[in-house]
């Protein structure tokens, strides 16, 4: 299973922030939300640089805090995953194949 939370540069010029838990096969088991946040540039800074980049870096915590808030609401469905993806190797240890414990 993965978690993950990743920040991009949208083709529109956008910095993207979302969440996504896939499964062991790499299937979708959920996908949070997707914040979109206007990257900095020479016009959005002319007027007062240090506002400017603070102001985008709030958005930014924001945006992964929230994130961050969605992927502990996920439990259920990470527990669910890791209860199916812990069961084949519970029985291959009861099994006794080669390369467990």
């Amino acid at each position: 299973m993965v978690i993950g939370i990743e920040c991009f540069e949208s083709s529109d010029g956008h910095l993207v922030v979302s969440a996504m838990i896939t499964g062991e096969d790499g299937a979708i088991l959920a996908q949070g939300p997707s914040f979109g946040i206007d990257m900095l540039n020479e016009k959005s800074i002319a007027g007062n640089r240090e506002t400017a980049i603070l102001a985008t870096n709030a958005q930014i915590q924001v945006a992964v805090d929230s994130e961050v808030d969605w992927v502990s609401a996920q439990r259920q469905i990470i527990r669910e995953a890791l209860a199916q993806g812990r069961l084949p190797m519970e029985r291959a240890e009861r099994q006794g194949s080669p390369g467990t414990g």
